[in-house]
């Protein structure tokens, strides 16, 4: 047995009152949870073909991010009690605290790898993205926030400002800073951004 089956069993206990309650939510939201759990597992190569309280419980005791997102998730429940207990559950598996989520309409299976020094205000996210570190997502003179749309990556170091729309399965490459629209699939770059290509081999979202 390896020693990281062998600390996720020690921790169990951590994590066994966040799961029932997630169950006690309804099969609706515990099946968008564990689908989350598997698409980040599939994607982080951990615990694979594992039980999903397993997964979960290797997501809380290694991944920071999964965290912050977690918290969201149970912010969009308008149940009172199950806020107020996913908190205290949550209460052994502290934030990343450089990690800002300021968004309530995140899409399924979001990832957030490596979140450190992230911010994140968008009107909404939607499925299946991905967002590195130290990305900034946010308000410029614009009365509105950016728009990210399904399949979007987002790159370490990338900047996306004002009331913008990125559309499905676009790639903002590393320190780019994206102030206009960008579109379906494409990659752009640089300072100000622009189109510098296609993406056709990280494709993130299927109809």
């Amino acid at each position: 047995m390896d020693r990281y089956r062998i600390i996720t069993y020690l921790n169990y206990w951590r994590t066994c009152w966040l799961y029932f309650l997630i169950r006690a939510c309804g099969k609706e939201f515990y099946h968008s949870m564990a689908e989350e759990w598997k698409h980040w597992n599939s994607h982080l190569k951990i615990g694979m073909n594992e039980s999903t309280f397993f997964m979960l419980s290797q997501l809380l005791l290694n991944y920071k991010e999964y965290r912050n997102l977690i918290r969201i998730r149970f912010s969009q429940k308008r149940n009172l009690p199950i806020k107020i207990l996913s908190e205290i559950f949550l209460l052994s598996f502290p934030r990343r605290k450089d990690l800002f989520l300021n968004t309530a309409n995140i899409g399924k299976n979001l990832i957030i790898q490596h979140g450190f020094s992230t911010g994140v205000s968008a009107k909404s996210i939607g499925d299946n993205c991905w967002i590195n570190q130290q990305v900034i997502i946010g308000y410029s003179f614009a009365s509105e926030p950016p728009v990210i749309g399904n399949g979007v990556i987002i790159c370490a170091g990338a900047k996306v400002i004002g009331d913008v729309f990125i559309d499905d399965n676009a790639i903002v490459g590393a320190n780019a800073v994206v102030v206009h629209d960008v579109g379906k699939n494409e990659i752009v770059g640089g300072v100000p951004a622009k189109r510098i290509g296609t993406n056709h081999e990280h494709i993130l979202y299927h109809q």
